[in-house]
């Protein structure tokens, strides 16, 4: 089995603030995810809830709302900002924002 040739990107594979696409990959990964997370955990602590009170389906009902709407508030607030559109990273956004650019 070959070995993966893990060399240097070349420079036209390095996004504008230096990161590899790999490394931007990650960045988006770790937004999904923890995007994921925002409206599972609700959902999953709703149903503990509902099976250690009795209850049929009361707290479930309560994370499902709970969760949609905190991964809806995280998502506006990640379209409204400058990483979005920018490639996510705000060290690049304060220098372009302390230039005027």
């Amino acid at each position: 089995m070959p070995v993966p040739d893990f060399r240097r990107a070349r420079s036209d594979d390095v996004e504008e603030d230096g990161r590899s696409p790999l490394a931007m990959g990650y960045v988006w990964a770790t937004v999904i995810t923890s995007m994921a997370i925002e409206m599972a955990l609700p959902i999953l602590l709703g149903i503990y809830l509902d099976s250690k009170l009795g209850t049929v389906c009361l707290f479930l009902i309560f994370g499902v709302f709970l969760g949609f709407f905190a991964m809806i508030a995280n998502f506006i607030k990640l379209m409204k900002s400058k990483g979005f559109h920018r490639g996510v990273n705000p060290r690049k956004n304060e220098k372009q924002d302390k230039t005027g650019k």
